[in-house]
């Protein structure tokens, strides 16, 4: 039978069409099962999952006219060590209700399937690496592909540096017409601008507010104990007490910790990485970008050359509004032979630091890459309190019972490091088998378990 070629194309096309709807059929519920997980907090509603309102969430006409509650504000703060000194470092984080979850991850999937075309278009899907669902890649393989390119290179320039108080200083205006251009419209339907609202001039609780509400000390216990409630405070009590209730009533800003932020935050990085990723390509460098942590390799001869490049990327900057590199924590390496050589004083910066690249949670000393010495300093840290209580007690309980020593080689070493989720062992592991065994990640992977035995004898 012969088939002419009218006949074929048509019936081919409709085979691929078919092919490509089913693939985004899969993939639509994958992200569904994924994103339907109930999350344990408490909140000012119910718990609840996004399959079960779904057909709720996806009609415009709803979310036009959806009230969202305020979010759950709280300070986090963690220890930082720079150059031998500790200091205190507080991220402030919010937690939206859970049907308000719901929403943003809809509404975050849209906008990230739409930004996924766009960086593919523009020719910068490399650049922004964090917060993608596309590139199915961890920090590894990102901190693996800037030594790597460094180490194509006999001479280069490093920078490496993050914005300041990123998701707080986020221009609304700018933010608006960045998402506007993205969606192809010029303004914002009326869902979308009802959840673009809400995340920009949110309202918040702060939890120590909750807590004083119900007689209770700011403390870590009293945290957990508030987050077994059905119901952490009914949203018509709360209504009662509106002094509790703040708003956002800057010009920017954004809650870090929402579902739809991250998206967001690369929303209003489009331009920005498409013009340094272009001035990049012109001159054989390159930039990535995870979150508000970038780097900058630029191959050069001699280290003046820098100084165009580094006057180019901060006018960029200077372009974007709001958006400025944290002085302080701008790094600048010069890679020479195999060396690493800080050059911070190069751009003002204060006085020279140490001659180790730290990127992505790895230290780079132009010969050998390594877990970054905070991280593996904590991993003993938490091992060795185990194994010294396990001697302080002569492997006994206080009622008699033999402790068992399971759980700790389980939880600190190779003997856990396949079971299910796994453990600090099981990223050590994934980081030999990305860089190699040569390298210095390898380290820990021969020699913790000997370290841990040999802290655990008994007294």
């Amino acid at each position: 039978m012969c088939l002419l070629l009218r006949d074929v194309v048509p019936r081919a096309t409709g085979i691929l069409l078919f092919m490509e709807t089913k693939m985004k059929d899969l993939e639509y519920k994958k992200w569904l099962d994924k994103a339907s997980v109930i999350k344990s907090y408490a909140h000012f509603d119910q718990r609840v999952s996004l399959r079960t309102i779904i057909s709720k969430i996806n009609n415009p006409e709803y979310i036009s006219h959806y009230a969202f509650k305020p979010f759950i504000h709280y300070p986090l703060t963690f220890k930082k060590y720079t150059r031998g000194e500790r200091k205190d470092k507080t991220r402030e984080l919010y937690y939206s209700s859970h049907q308000d979850r719901c929403v943003y991850q809809y509404y975050s999937h849209i906008i990230d399937q739409k930004y996924i075309e766009r960086v593919n278009i523009d020719g910068i899907s490399d650049v922004a690496i964090a917060y993608r669902t596309d590139l199915h890649q961890s920090n590894i393989d990102f901190a693996k592909t800037a030594f790597d390119f460094i180490r194509s290179y006999q001479k280069c320039i490093i920078m490496v540096g993050d914005f300041t108080n990123f998701f707080d200083t986020l221009q609304h205006s700018y933010l608006k017409s960045r998402l506007c251009d993205l969606l192809g419209v010029e303004t914002l339907s009326e869902d979308f601008y009802k959840v673009f609202k809400s995340i920009t001039k949110f309202s918040f609780v702060n939890l120590s507010d909750i807590l004083k509400y119900y007689k209770m000390d700011d403390t870590f216990e009293n945290r957990r104990t508030l987050n077994k409630k059905d119901v952490i405070m009914p949203i018509q009590e709360l209504r009662k007490h509106k002094a509790l209730i703040h708003t956002n009533n800057d010009n920017y800003g954004i809650p870090q910790g929402s579902a739809i932020s991250a998206i967001l935050s690369n929303v209003y990085m489009l331009e920005f990485d498409k013009k340094i990723h272009e001035y990049c390509s012109k001159n054989n460098a390159l930039y990535l970008r995870y979150s508000d942590d970038s780097i900058f390799i630029f191959p050069v001869d001699t280290k003046d050359e820098f100084t165009t490049h580094y006057d180019t990327i901060m006018k960029t900057i200077e372009s974007i509004p709001n958006l400025q590199l944290q002085k302080e924590k701008t790094k600048l390496y010069y890679y020479s032979d195999e060396t690493v050589e800080n050059i911070d004083s190069f751009i003002g910066n204060g006085e020279n630091g140490k001659n180790i690249i730290d990127y992505l949670g790895f230290s780079f000393d132009g010969k050998k890459v390594h877990i970054r010495d905070k991280t593996v300093s904590k991993y003993y840290y938490r091992a060795y309190k185990k194994a010294d209580t396990i001697a302080e007690m002569q492997g006994i309980t206080p009622k008699g019972n033999i402790i068992s020593e399971e759980r700790l080689y389980k939880v600190y070493t190779n003997k856990g490091a396949k079971d299910k989720p796994g453990n600090f062992l099981t990223y050590v592991n994934r980081c030999v088998s990305a860089f190699g065994e040569n390298e210095g990640v390898s380290r820990i992977a021969k020699v913790h378990y000997g370290k841990i035995k040999k802290r655990k004898r008994y007294k």
